[in-house]
């Protein structure tokens, strides 16, 4: 579990918006009036049941309930004031995934409601995406548990609040801009409380060491090592723990560049190499179906900046890479769409039959496979002295070689519905000594 935090009374994280810290701290909702507003006419559009125009009277200094002054600012208590519930979508899942409410076990799937009170646990190499109503996106990657404490939206004002609890591993979130001075989205743990505006970042949480990080990917964050505590701004690029109840701060690492993006992913597995990231213990690869990597489906960690992600299937993928710190804090990331269209193709054993030398490969791929064979004597930029096209089997056969060192290779033209691709192996070399061309010739 990426981040470390030991002994802590709390961690509150807020946008940097007096909005934001005044209105959950005094619970009031300051309203103006406006013409036409009467105390019946509010009471009937905002105020829960069992709250009558009296009670929304008393608030005020005003004694005729007929007439309520144009500009009056009305402080109503919160839990005064009706909302509406707006159920998060689970826009994509993918593995082990459970989704719980009302003490039931509900079975996930594609754009199924997810309502306050439900919990949602991802497990191994497991994927779920949550988009809310305002298109805010919580990702929840591997053995990561989230609970949904609000997903509400006051009548008055349309303001949001958003309120989840992260009782075990790690998400990403990226919040759509709370615009009014009331929105509020949250996302606690047991150690953490953030609260944003509009930004995206990690929270991570291990409630095994009770041990949390966050990392700021886009915005500024005014964070504080517990309530009351003298706060700091924290910008993009920024990741923060805490230790002893001091905020510790840290530059996050740079996102690794990927060599050759571009390339046409043919091989029977697809790796990526990284360029090294000075001060990077691991490198995190994120694979998704989707450029908003709403649809993720593997991710991998690897102490080398080289990333394996085994065999995929055919199609368009999107790629995301970060790297992680000694400190434990992942650090920005950045994001890459490649192609992968299997075309493989191997250089196998050479078998000898007296003097017919045979060369044999061997591959993968749909669609109908062309084989070229090339035989260079000497150095690979001599002209072939063998050049056979259009094979259909995964051999080719050559008679009468000298002793010498020959150089071979294979082309392969794959065409499908997807088009021709041609790819080469790399030259293998083959040598003939004096005594094989001698023991050959006696055979004969």
């Amino acid at each position: 579990m990426i981040g470390r935090l030991g002994g802590i009374a709390g961690f509150l994280a807020m946008v940097s918006f007096p909005a934001l810290a005044q209105t959950p701290a005094t619970g009031v909702y300051r309203y103006k009036v406006k013409p036409n507003d009467t105390f019946s006419v509010l009471t009937a559009k905002y105020l829960v049941a069992g709250k009558n125009w009296r009670a929304l009277q008393s608030l005020t200094r005003v004694r005729d309930p007929r007439r309520l002054p144009t500009g009056l600012e009305i402080a109503i208590p919160m839990a005064w004031l009706r909302y509406t519930n707006e159920p998060a979508r689970l826009a994509s899942f993918r593995g082990a995934v459970t989704v719980d409410w009302q003490n039931k076990r509900l079975g996930p799937s594609l754009g199924m409601a997810v309502a306050e009170g439900a919990s949602i646990a991802t497990g191994p190499n497991s994927f779920a995406t949550l988009v809310l109503a305002d298109q805010s996106k919580v990702t929840l990657p591997s053995q990561t548990t989230i609970k949904v404490l609000s997903l509400r939206r006051l009548i008055i004002g349309g303001s949001v609040d958003y309120r989840f609890k992260l009782e075990q591993g790690k998400v990403q979130t990226q919040v759509s801009p709370v615009a009014h001075p009331y929105g509020r989205y949250h996302i606690d743990t047991p150690t953490i409380l953030t609260a944003v505006r509009g930004t995206e970042y990690r929270l991570s949480f291990d409630a095994a060491a009770l041990a949390a990080s966050a990392e700021i990917l886009e915005g500024t964050v005014q964070i504080a090592p517990e309530a009351g505590s003298p706060t700091q701004f924290v910008e993009r690029s920024k990741g923060v723990v805490t230790s002893e109840g001091a905020l510790i701060t840290y530059d996050l690492l740079p996102a690794p560049g990927l060599r050759d993006p571009g390339k046409l992913q043919t091989d029977d597995t697809v790796i990526f190499q990284l360029d090294p990231i000075p001060g990077a213990a691991r490198y995190h690869a994120v694979l998704a179906a989707d450029a908003g990597f709403v649809e993720t489906f593997a991710e991998t960690v690897s102490e080398e900046p080289t990333i394996d992600l085994g065999a995929l299937p055919d199609g368009t993928n999107f790629l995301k890479v970060s790297a992680i710190a000694s400190n434990g804090l992942e650090g920005q990331e950045q994001s890459y769409a490649f192609r992968r269209v299997l075309a493989s193709i191997h250089p196998g054993p050479v078998d000898r039959d007296n003097d017919r030398f045979r060369f044999r490969w061997y591959g993968a791929g749909a669609g109908e496979r062309r084989y070229r064979f090339q035989l260079v004597r000497g150095e690979a930029t001599n002209i072939p002295i063998v050049d056979q096209v259009g094979l259909v089997k995964e051999e080719a056969s050559v008679m009468r070689l000298r002793a010498g060192t020959y150089l071979w290779r294979i082309g392969l033209t794959q065409t499908s519905s997807d088009g021709p691709i041609e790819v080469w192996t790399p030259y293998r070399e083959f040598i003939i000594g004096e005594a094989d061309r001698i023991s050959a010739k006696k055979a004969k």
